[in-house]
């Protein structure tokens, strides 16, 4: 059975609410501080939208406190900041917002109905910490973390073909397994053997971006190990040097020349690529990735994607320490082991990780350090300031990364249990200004991705579709529950599944080839939440949690208690019990009752954000 959502002519109205909400914001500009200061201008916008949405909800959302509490270190960095800079600080958020937030950021999909009932129930002290604990020990997380990754590193079967899934197999194992990130990116740096069989080599050929010149493929290398491991934006350095036309762009590339590109380039220059083809299709099936003797990066060549090379035999030096292969090392050993001691790597996965469980990271974007703006001392060019919203914050992180000693599971549980990452997304302690926003005194709420948004559909309304594909490599089927599990941003491809395929794009997953992730709402998504078979058909689907309170003869007033714990995952006040009663009165069957009050709640604008 299923539901249409217009078969009561006053929900058109929403779509007059929601298409202001959800438009697509401006093109992002170029300089890499107008893209910050236009994600906090998003942010806010967020925060206003959300407070507006929850201005009728009676009871307190937050913590009733003077001021919180320090819960770690991080919370005295945060703390003084704001106090010395006269920014209120904000109260904690409740456990409904908590267990939702945190499962969203460390599952990627809204909790377990019952785990949040069970979770509400329980008035024991330190729950939040054990719920933390719980899921950084999930099979969800595995997946999700296994997922971000794989977008991290931008595996995709177009340019990986069979080594699709044994690369994304590197990562979930990496994930299992919890691999500290140092040893993950050494093993990436360092790997040889059959793309198939070796699924770590796949770093190779995604990263060389199927160039065809030797040159042009180790530059493409040392570009994509400066960006995904340090977050240097260093691919402008490739064509020509820094000055004339980084200086309002990058302080510190502005002073680099495009040798020191060829310099890094150089530490892949004895990387061997053979492609083994299938006789009888003529199709490349893998690559064997080897290690041969190199004198360094060979600077020579009128042809290419990049302008003209005139500069000989170029030997391996490190971008920022200028350190230089010792006598006999492999040059891909030395440079994982100069990229991991470098306190940027550090500093980088500080900071990413960071912006995943906030929203905003204190560099932004996160992949364009300017590395000459991270000294508070420097003397910098005029109209220039230092680059993190709080440099002391971002390095504390650092320096707790490298003392956990870049170990994921535990750096987030050290994120999640502090009280800065627990504040209200919504500000009870005077009126809010913009300006607060880079303080982190509101938890800055942001749009879900789009599989977070499908899997948290799924978990929500309890129906899952499976969805099947043929795994090219093996062709052995793959039989999946949630988008997270996908290999790819561009699956599944079978028209099949023509409602998932739209509802996954419109929600601005890219491709992770040539279409970026977009994370902005649009008119599109909130036609979808409306009209999708994806929502229609899950809402009365025999094996629905909705249709098992209405088997169970569940009143009304029940049945909206269950969705909203369900979907929004707390309970509903007096007022929106009250007025969804009131709109449910119009319908006829208890199904058509039951059904409409599902749909408005998932078509809530904060479903979709993670606040």
């Amino acid at each position: 059975m299923t539901f249409s959502r217009f078969s009561h002519a006053g929900r058109t109205c929403l779509l007059v609410l929601l298409c202001p909400i959800l438009a697509a914001y401006p093109d992002t500009p170029y300089t890499p501080d107008h893209q910050r200061a236009l994600k906090i201008q998003r942010l806010n916008q967020n925060l206003k939208l959300l407070q507006d949405a929850t201005a009728k909800r009676e009871g307190g959302c937050v913590i009733e406190s003077e001021m919180p509490d320090t819960l770690n270190e991080i919370d005295v960095f945060t703390f003084a900041k704001m106090q010395a800079d006269g920014v209120p600080i904000n109260d904690l958020c409740d456990d409904a917002t908590f267990i939702r937030r945190t499962s969203l950021v460390l599952t990627g999909r809204l909790p377990d109905p019952e785990r949040t009932r069970a979770f509400l129930a329980d008035d024991s002290a330190g729950k939040r910490e054990r719920y933390v604990d719980e899921l950084l020990a999930s099979d969800a997380f595995i997946t999700h973390w296994s997922f971000y990754f794989q977008e991290h590193f931008e595996s995709n079967g177009r340019s990986l073909l069979g080594g699709l899934i044994p690369y994304n197999e590197f990562f979930a194992d990496a994930v299992a397994t919890n691999k500290p990130l140092d040893e993950m990116a050494t093993d990436m740096i360092t790997s040889t053997g059959n793309t198939l069989t070796e699924g770590v080599t796949n770093f190779f050929v995604r990263s060389g971006n199927m160039a065809r010149l030797t040159q042009d493929l180790q530059d493409n290398l040392a570009i994509a190990a400066t960006t995904k491991f340090m977050g240097i934006p260093v691919e402008c350095i490739s064509c020509h040097d820094g000055a004339y036309h980084l200086e309002n762009v990058n302080v510190y590339l502005a002073e680099r020349k495009r040798e020191e590109l060829w310099q890094m380039a150089a530490y892949f220059s004895g990387l061997r690529f053979q492609r083994n083809v299938n006789r009888e299709t003529n199709m490349i099936e893998s690559f064997d990735i080897t290690e041969g003797r190199s004198e360094g990066y060979l600077a020579e060549s009128d042809s290419g994607d990049r302008p003209i090379r005139d500069g000989g035999v170029i030997t391996p030096k490190f971008l920022t320490t200028g350190a230089e292969p010792q006598p006999g090392t492999l040059f891909r050993t030395d440079f994982a082991t100069q990229v991991v001691q470098d306190r940027q790597f550090a500093r980088h996965w500080a900071n990413r990780l960071w912006g995943h469980a906030f929203g905003l990271a204190p560099v932004e974007p996160m992949d364009a350090f300017d590395m000459a703006r991270l000294d508070p001392n420097a003397e910098l060019p005029e109209g220039w300031e230092v680059q993190a919203l709080d440099l002391d914050l971002l390095e504390h992180l650092t320096d707790k990364m490298i003392e956990l000693d870049f170990d994921l599971r535990a750096y987030l549980s050290y994120l999640l249990h502090s009280a800065t990452y627990q504040m209200s997304s919504t500000f009870e302690v005077g009126t809010w200004e913009d300006a607060y926003a880079p303080y982190y005194t509101r938890y800055l709420a942001h749009h879900m991705t789009s599989e977070q948004v499908y899997d948290s559909l799924v978990t929500a309304t309890g129906v899952i579709t499976q969805i099947q594909m043929r795994d090219r490599g093996t062709n052995n089927v793959l039989r999946l529950s949630y988008a997270h599990e996908l290999p790819d941003t561009s699956q599944p491809r079978n028209d099949a599944y023509a409602d998932l395929i739209v509802f996954l794009a419109a929600f601005g997953r890219g491709n992770r080839l040539d279409q970026p992730r977009t994370n902005a709402g649009s008119i599109s998504q909130a036609m979808l939440m409306m009209n999708s078979p994806l929502i229609d058909e899950r809402l009365l689907h025999p094996q629905s949690r909705l249709m098992g309170y209405l088997e169970q003869g569940m009143s009304a007033e029940q049945i909206i208690t269950n969705l909203f714990l369900d979907i929004l995952c707390r309970e509903p006040s007096e007022t929106e019990v009250a007025e969804l009663l009131a709109e449910l009165a119009t319908y006829d069957t208890p199904q058509d009752q039951a059904a409409t009050a599902a749909w408005l709640l998932l078509n809530r604008a904060s479903f979709t954000f993670i606040h």
